[in-house]
């Protein structure tokens, strides 16, 4: 009896012996895992950088600066990081991913402008949905300035609305025209607005001002001009006149 209690005591103690060594390793091997999954790095990648420079990649990390991206890769909220990004008014979508354990990645594309405006000290782009957002870098798209007939604060972005909506609109249907056709695109210096809303062309050459009006028959606006550079020009109608006016239907006025 006494030599079965020795023998089973001895059991016990070994017994508790590798449950204490089980527990001690597997212990350990889940803290070296925790160390592992700790994030380390955060990738940032601008899937179109080649078409388009609105935004670098350093510049995500700086604005996403007060983000705490330490701890486990598993804890940071990804979806909050994602639509933080895509608040950036430059970014028109992004995805917030893992790569591994152990660092993120922010992968994004960029909005492409169509058209910049100017009023005052303040710049916007706008892209082909009329999607506003300040201007951060200088890309080269038709700039429009004078009396714009919107207000937005320096860092608005996002669509007008109304009135305003539809205005943007038909200037971004002035400034496809123009980009689509290589001959006006080549001429073409500056859009103005007037006080009175009229469109003001002004070309690398000659110095007619050519007043367009408003946004509506572009191509026939611009058949009229094209009349006016045929027909009146070489008869020395560019030292005749300083002024184009296509607003009016069916005709053309000179002064």
């Amino acid at each position: 009896m006494l030599k079965r209690t020795i023998i089973t005591s001895i059991l016990c103690v070994f017994a508790g012996g590798l449950l204490g060594s089980y527990f001690f390793f597997v212990g350990r091997l889940a803290a070296e895992r925790s160390a592992q999954e700790i994030c380390r790095g955060v990738k940032v990648v601008v899937l179109d950088s080649l078409e388009n420079s609105l935004i670098s990649a350093d510049e995500v990390k700086e604005r996403l600066a007060d983000w705490n991206f330490s701890g486990r890769c598993d804890n940071i909220n990804l979806y909050e990081i994602e639509t933080a990004v895509r608040s950036f008014g430059e970014v028109a979508d992004a995805q917030v991913f893992r790569r591994d354990r152990n660092n993120i990645e922010i992968d994004l594309a960029q909005r492409k402008p169509a058209v910049r405006f100017i009023k005052g000290g303040t710049s916007h782009y706008a892209d082909c949905n009329g999607y506003l957002f300040p201007v951060y870098h200088f890309t080269d798209v038709p700039v429009v300035t004078g009396f714009l007939p919107f207000d937005a604060d320096p860092s608005y972005k996002g669509p007008l609305a109304g009135e305003e909506r539809d205005w943007i609109n038909g200037i971004l249907s002035l400034t496809e025209f123009i980009s689509g056709h290589k001959y006006w695109e080549s001429v073409t210096q500056q859009i103005d607005i007037a006080g009175n809303g009229d469109i003001l062309l002004y070309l690398k050459s000659g110095s007619e001002v050519i007043i367009f009006g408003d946004a509506a028959g572009i191509e026939e606006k611009f058949r009229k001009l094209e009349a006016y550079y045929r027909n009146i020009v070489p008869s020395g109608g560019d030292r005749k006149y300083s002024i184009v006016n296509l607003k009016f239907d069916n005709q053309i006025i000179c002064k």
